[in-house]
C-alpha cells in the first residue's frame, strides 16, 4: 500500500523471484503506478502494480478476500487526512 515509485517493491520482488510468492502494490497516484511499471526489474509474473485509493471503503481489489499474508504501509497512515 503507497508503493510510490517503488523503493520498496523492487527489493521485495527480487528476493521472491524464485519462489512461488507474488505481490501486489498500489498507490493513490496513478503516475506513481506508472513508474512502478516501467521500471526495467518490474515483471507481472511476480507483480501487480495497480491504483487504489485506501480510503474507498467499496473500492473492489485485484486479489481475492483474505489472500494476503502482510500488507506494507510504509508513510501512508501518516498522509491520510483525519477526517478520512
Amino acid at each position: 500500500v503507497g508503493c510510490g515509485v517503488g523503493n520498496s517493491v523492487f527489493p521485495i520482488i527480487n528476493s521472491i523471484k524464485e519462489t512461488d510468492a507474488f505481490l501486489f502494490c498500489c498507490d493513490f497516484s496513478p503516475y506513481a503506478v506508472q513508474l512502478v511499471k516501467a521500471h526495467p526489474e518490474y515483471n507481472e509474473s511476480v507483480c501487480h502494480a495497480f491504483v487504489h485509493d485506501i480510503c474507498e471503503e467499496t473500492a473492489c481489489f485485484p486479489f481475492p478476500p483474505q489472500s494476503l499474508d502482510v500488507i506494507l504501509a510504509v508513510f501512508v497512515l501518516s498522509a491520510i487526512h483525519p477526517d478520512r
